[in-house]
């Protein structure tokens, strides 16, 4: 057994990330390591958690959780919300997090950080979702990612946050190991790091969703999961909504956070606009029962984000009996569909409704059939088969 620090640097801010952390978490404890978890807000709404993600009730007895405050009143600081987004998360959190991985170093014999966007010095493993460097580095990235500043002060704003996160982001400890979400992702690692990471893929509890992937109970709905946030593009619903004219429901389930009521707002405020208010459905924080009873009236899988770094809700919903409709870029399409060998790719909101229209029409047991194959190459055992051969390399 191992004594093993876990390095998130918020684990209340629900999404795949999070989702991928935890499932590390459950893998090491099964293997008998003794796990710590250094996060930045504490306490932990375990409840909560385990309602949204469906792990098992007894996870968190099992874990200690270091609280960051001893080590820095800045942490303290960091886990207010109403510190702006991009510098907190992008700069001040990682300084403040490896400063105090250094002082504790010594009393662990394996760290590993499950959200690199940052590589950090003082980790034995990083686990990148995506290297945020190349989102500043990339215009196309960035306007995605990050988003268009559309003032002078927010262009300032962001031009600030570039410099600081850029001015340390190229130190890397060589003899880490990298571990990337997708090749999509090991591309931008390899081009700005000159490294070649492993690539580990998420893994999805698949038989929880493939109990719904039977369901006879399906009507012509579009599901979209994921934290209703700025890059998941959400705003581009009620434009496909308008033109899909098979589709009853657009249903779009997620995390929350304080910017995601604008969000929602000015959705259905497009939607109303275009008068396809009545198509469209928020269901925000909805629990693990309630995804599931979704996924199994649902036809559709709509993946709204571009350049998405992996993509574990395209995943689930292709283990429940969905067809999926990515965008033709990131990982959901290079990775996961294949460029379209297991699911339909579209490049704009016209292209998009037409093939949702299409889908829902021919929709049968047969043409899910490749696709629920295809989500179960993402099962767990095939995740812990690889990480645990990382694990043994690594201690």
């Amino acid at each position: 057994m191992s004594k093993i620090l876990l390095i998130h640097p918020d684990l209340s801010s629900i999404g795949g990330a999070e989702k991928l952390a935890l499932g590390m978490v459950e893998v090491l404890l099964k293997m008998g390591h003794d796990i710590n978890i250094l996060t930045l807000k504490l306490p932990i709404n375990t409840s909560y958690i385990r309602s949204y993600f469906g792990f098992s009730s007894n996870l968190f007895n099992r874990i200690k959780f270091i609280n960051p405050y001893r080590f820095s009143y800045l942490a303290k600081v960091l886990s207010n919300n109403r510190i702006p987004h991009l510098i907190k998360n992008y700069y001040f959190i990682p300084d403040i997090m490896e400063k105090i991985v250094s002082k504790i170093r010594d009393q662990f014999e394996l760290i590993i950080n499950t959200h690199a966007q940052k590589l950090y010095l003082t980790s034995d493993i990083n686990y990148v979702h995506f290297p945020i460097v190349a989102s500043f580095r990339e215009k196309y990235l960035f306007e995605n990612h990050i988003g268009k500043p559309k003032s002078v002060l927010k262009k300032s704003y962001y031009s600030l946050i570039k410099f600081l996160v850029l001015k340390g982001f190229y130190k890397v400890n060589e003899e880490s190991i990298i571990l990337a979400n997708s090749r999509f992702t090991a591309r931008y690692i390899y081009k700005y790091y000159g490294l070649y990471p492993k690539i580990l893929y998420p893994y999805v509890d698949i038989n929880q969703f493939l109990k719904v992937s039977g369901s006879h109970n399906r009507k012509n709905y579009v599901i979209s999961i994921g934290r209703i946030s700025p890059e998941k593009n959400y705003d581009v619903v009620p434009i496909i909504a308008k033109h899909a004219k098979n589709v009853r429901k657009f249903i779009i389930i997620g995390s929350t956070y304080s910017a995601s009521y604008k969000i929602m707002y000015n959705v259905l405020k497009k939607a109303t606009e275009l008068n396809v208010k009545d198509k469209i459905v928020f269901v925000p924080n909805a629990s693990f029962e309630k995804l599931l009873a979704l996924l199994s009236c649902s036809k559709v899988f709509l993946h709204t984000m571009k350049y998405e770094h992996f993509g574990i809700a395209v995943v689930e919903a292709m283990a429940s009996g969905l067809v999926p409709v990515v965008h033709r870029s990131g990982g959901p399409w290079t990775d996961i569909i294949l460029e379209g060998k297991y699911g339909y790719g579209y490049s704009d909101p016209e292209e998009a409704a037409q093939v949702i229209d299409e889908i829902v029409n021919m929709y049968s047991k047969s043409m899910i059939k490749n696709i629920i194959e295809r989500a179960k190459y993402f099962n767990k055992n095939r995740f812990v088969k690889i990480f645990s051969r990382i694990l043994r390399e690594s201690i």
